[in-house]
C-alpha cells in the first residue's frame, strides 16, 4: 500500500528553518551528505525513473546535487 501524500507527516517548515540555520561555510558538505543519504535510500525504480537507469545512483547524485532544493540561498 503506498500513502497517499508521502510528506504526510513532513513539518516542511521545520525543514526550512533548519536549513536556514546552516551556516553558509558548512552548506557543500551538508549538502553532500544529505545527496548521498537521500540516493543511498531511494528505491531502484525511482532511480530509474530520473536517471533510466536503475543502477546509475552517480548519475541520481549529480541531478540531485544540482536540483533548486539543494541551492543554499
Amino acid at each position: 500500500m503506498q500513502l497517499q501524500n508521502p510528506n504526510a507527516g513532513i513539518n516542511l517548515d521545520l525543514v526550512d528553518q533548519v536549513i536556514d540555520n546552516i551556516p553558509e561555510w558548512t552548506w557543500h558538505a551538508v549538502k553532500q551528505h544529505l545527496v548521498t543519504a537521500i540516493v543511498d535510500a531511494m528505491p531502484t525504480t525511482v532511480i530509474e525513473r530520473i536517471t533510466g537507469d536503475k543502477t546509475n545512483d552517480d548519475r541520481a547524485q549529480e541531478i540531485l546535487d544540482n536540483h533548486h532544493l539543494f541551492c543554499h540561498q
